[in-house]
């Protein structure tokens, strides 16, 4: 009886025991959410049951999904969520003013063998996700004991230097796995490994938080588990004037706790090249264990866009040394640094809020602004960014390179914003009226700011070589380049076919016998009295004239496409705006009626006769120097920069007209991949006074060239010939070879920057999705270059097709195409899901297409 009595009461126990197993904060791996804590876990015999706290920002929502979930580790059943306490399921909860919240989630209950679970949100646009979940924490034991787990900071300085975690060490800007662990006398030895490499670290645990580290007994030095801040040395070392260098930058770091299970396996690395005039991308590979490494050449320290899971912010690098990251979002250092970049990037990481500047405010404000109230205000908020900078500083001993960098920051970035003023305006007011960005022509015309709006543009502002290790500057290059006060001032005309002749003939170019002709016609049809007569009419109506480009510039850009080689008459200008229902002003009717008188002057008939008589002619010879003709515009628009930029900001030429003509010839070179001869290249050369960019243009050329060496040896991209097809039905029959796949379709042109950088974005996501049911398409016309397309294409992944215009002209009315990129989505059906995709960031596209790939 007692036996009996004994094993009843054991099985009771038994049952109790699992029925009641609580764990109390248990141990957890990646986490996509620092700001929820998950303080317990219960497992009972009915079900199982999560405790979070969660702190957010008081006012804002959170939301619990109905499809949330738990999953055994190793299973692939989800167990979703029963109900909820102290929180609604699948409803906006408002945090309230604590920005505080307690609640449980029940889950349908798991089998006492389960060891770890995942929590997860399987709703579309779920983030928080909690990885290996500890149950049986006794079956996870490191090699290494608690008391040394953690970051450690040397106590002389408070600088990180060596992390002890479960499975693996920081140490000296890597990665390292265990070997063994020892102790003797009190001094712990870890035997450290890293590929064939291995190294000895020894350990003295003084205190909770103090302990001896050393790579030798007798080597050991102080290290704290807490850093004291007061014990950071100043450092008063400023970068120097000379930045420039062309070095390989590595960027490398580990995600404590990441899990492989997790979609993202890749981050991005975008560098904001000033010198280019382009953003460049390189892919970051994320390991199973968490940790990873980017190496690429850069030209200069500078701040630079990182995206890794978790994590969207600047780091600052320089050519020539090693950055490492690390992410702890489970600490109470969740960012730390180490290399030789460490200390900017630890002070520029405590001062990464620093920004008064608010856009929607700006937006809400502008439309009432003149511009100098619009600058003042700028200026103002600037002045709160540097006043909050100087808090910091009597804080927190800041080194002197991060208030550099922040301050140049500051001042670059209220410059851009100064030089967007009309930019930001229009944008403004087509958005309090609904006007669309396609509709070019509105009834509005914002005040332009005179001379003493533009007094921060200083000589030494532009010019400074410092300037170049901020991401700011690159815009303000870029809003500098195409502001109103550097626009053509009226006197830079088109190009006659007379000019392109004269110019080609300096160039000792050989003219065919049509072309000859060509010549000799329009050379009879000039005279002095011919170009007095042109530029007394230009001289006496230059205000009209630009007045009128500038009204109608937008909408006449079709206009002249369809006419092109064509002499376009004022009548042919005035029926096209009519027929866009434009209402011309008083000045615009006076202007094309003295434009009309003129080209009826006796000698003006006479050249336009001339020209109507070779008109095929002329068309064809426009075309076949097109490239020529080009550069002859590129040159004039550079001229006319040039001397806007002296005459008017009084900048002289340096390190800022430098990169603007650098970016001009550059853009060309890198982004359409289209070198250039050696004697063009020195011609280049000739007009840059930096030698440093100088000699940089020639590096990018060098390195397009062997892109496309390279490039031919790749088979990544599928070069598609256009199916023959019944006109209207041109982009089914291009979608036949893809039933049953999930499609991409990218519209776009090799001339396209956004084309281009949407391309490179999404790299990384093609990678990822290399196994799934889904083609990526792209699609172009006649307008990207022949040798541009064949050159670039082979390192885009993907289906590509060149379609002729007639094609292309269909596709864009099937789709209502009005600028590209433009973006398709097919389903595996052949129908067309969505004919205008947004722009969506790589884990919304992801999550978007698998959708459809599942269905």
């Amino acid at each position: 009886m007692k036996r009996i009595f004994l094993l009843a009461f054991s099985l009771v126990m038994g049952v109790f025991t699992f029925a009641q197993t609580i764990v109390e904060n248990p141990k957890i791996g990646m986490s996509t959410a620092s700001n929820v804590k998950l303080n317990k876990v219960e497992v009972l015999d009915s079900e199982t049951i999560l405790w979070f706290h969660v702190r957010y920002t008081p006012g804002n929502w959170i939301s619990i999904p109905d499809q949330s979930f738990i999953q055994p580790v190793g299973s692939k059943e989800k167990l979703f969520i029963v109900s909820a306490d102290g929180i609604p399921v699948n409803e906006q909860f408002t945090m309230p003013e604590s920005g505080e919240v307690s609640y449980k989630l029940v889950f349908p209950k798991i089998d006492e063998s389960v060891a770890k679970i995942d929590y997860g949100e399987g709703n579309e646009g779920g983030t928080w996700f909690i990885y290996d979940i500890q149950l049986k924490p006794e079956l996870f034991q490191s090699i290494l004991p608690e008391k040394l787990s953690g970051s450690w900071f040397r106590s002389e300085n408070a600088q990180w230097e060596i992390s002890l975690f479960d499975s693996v060490a920081i140490y000296n800007s890597q990665v390292w796995k265990y070997g063994s662990y020892s102790e003797k006398d009190g001094i712990a030895k870890i035997e450290l490994k890293r590929d064939a490499m291995k190294k000895d670290v020894y350990a003295r645990l003084v205190s909770d938080s103090i302990c001896m580290i050393g790579e030798s007994p007798s080597s050991m030095t102080a290290y704290s588990n807490r850093p004291d801040e007061s014990a950071i040395p100043a450092d008063e070392d400023l970068f120097e004037s000379s930045v420039f260098q062309v070095d390989t930058v590595t960027y490398r770091g580990y995600i404590r706790n990441f899990s492989p299970r997790y979609a993202q396996r890749t981050g991005m690395v975008y560098v904001n090249n000033a010198v280019v005039g382009q953003q460049i991308s390189h892919l970051i590979r994320i390991a199973d264990d968490g940790s990873f490494e980017a190496k690429f050449p850069n030209c200069n320290a500078q701040n630079v866009l990182v995206r890794l899971p978790f994590f969207y912010g600047t780091i600052f690098l320089e050519p020539g040394k090693t950055t490492f990251q690390l992410f702890d979002n489970n600490s109470q250092n969740p960012v730390l640094f180490m290399g030789d970049c460490a200390r900017i990037n630890t002070d520029l990481h405590r001062l990464k809020d620093i920004r008064s500047f608010n856009y929607d405010e700006m937006r809400a404000r502008i439309l009432d602004f003149s511009p100098q109230e619009y600058k003042a205000w700028c200026d103002d908020l600037q002045q709160r960014d540097y006043e909050e900078l100087a808090k910091h500083g009597k804080e927190y001993p800041l080194s002197a390179r991060a208030k550099q960098v922040k301050s140049l920051e500051f001042d670059y970035r209220n410059a851009e914003r100064l030089l967007s003023y009309t930019m930001q305006k229009v944008s403004a007011w087509r958005q309090e009226n609904k006007i669309p960005n396609d509709q070019w022509q509105i009834d509005f015309k914002p005040e332009k700011p005179d001379s003493s709006y533009y007094d921060f543009l200083t000589n030494d502002f532009a010019n400074n070589p410092l300037g170049v290790m901020t991401a700011e500057y690159y815009f303000f290059i870029n809003r500098l380049m195409y502001s109103d006060v550097l626009r053509d001032d009226g006197s830079n005309v088109g190009l006659t076919t007379l000019d392109i002749i004269k110019e080609l003939r300096k160039t000792g170019y050989q003219f065919t016998a049509d072309e000859e002709k060509l010549a000799l016609l329009q050379e009879e049809v000039s005279s002095t009295e011919y170009d007095e007569l042109q530029k007394e009419f230009q001289e006496k109506y230059k205000e009209q004239a630009q007045a009128f480009r500038e009204n109608h510039e937008d909408t006449l850009k079709h206009f002249y496409q369809e006419n092109r080689g064509k002499r376009v008459t004022p009548e042919m200008m005035e029926a096209y705006l009519a027929e866009q229902h434009i209402e011309l002003t008083e000045e615009d009717q006076a202007y094309l009626v003295a434009l009309k008188a003129f080209n009826k002057e006796p000698l003006m008939a006479k050249v336009h006769r001339l020209q109507s008589e070779v008109g095929g002619s002329v068309r064809t010879f426009h075309d076949d120097h097109r490239a020529f003709v080009n550069e002859l515009f590129a040159k004039r628009r550079i001229e006319t920069r040039n001397k806007q930029i002296q005459t008017v900001l009084g900048i002289q030429p340096g390190l800022a007209t430098d990169i603007m003509l650098s970016q001009d010839y550059c853009r060309p070179i890198v982004s359409e991949m289209t070198p250039v001869s050696d004697e063009k290249l020195k011609e280049m050369q000739a007009q840059i006074n930096t030698p440093f960019i100088a000699s940089y243009i020639a590096l990018m050329n060098d390195a397009t060239k062997a892109k496309i060496e390279e490039n031919k040896k790749l088979a990544v991209a599928q070069i598609n010939d256009v199916p023959e097809n019944e006109g209207d039905d041109i982009f089914e029959s291009i979608m036949k070879k893809y039933k049953g796949k999930v499609v991409y379709v990218d519209f776009w042109a090799t001339w396209c920057g956004p084309c281009r950088s949407g391309i490179e974005r999404i790299k990384p996501l093609k990678e990822e999705m290399k196994d799934e049911n889904v083609a990526f398409v792209y699609i172009t016309n006649q307008s990207s270059p022949k040798g541009t397309y064949d050159n670039m294409i082979p390192s885009i992944s993907g289906e590509h097709y060149r379609v002729s215009e007639d094609e292309w002209n269909i596709l864009s009315d099937k789709f209502k195409i009005s600028g590209i990129p433009h973006y398709t989505l097919v389903g595996k059906n052949g129908n067309v899901i969505n004919p205008h995709l947004p722009h969506l960031q790589n884990s919304e596209l992801k999550a978007m297409l698998m959708k459809h790939v599942n269905e």
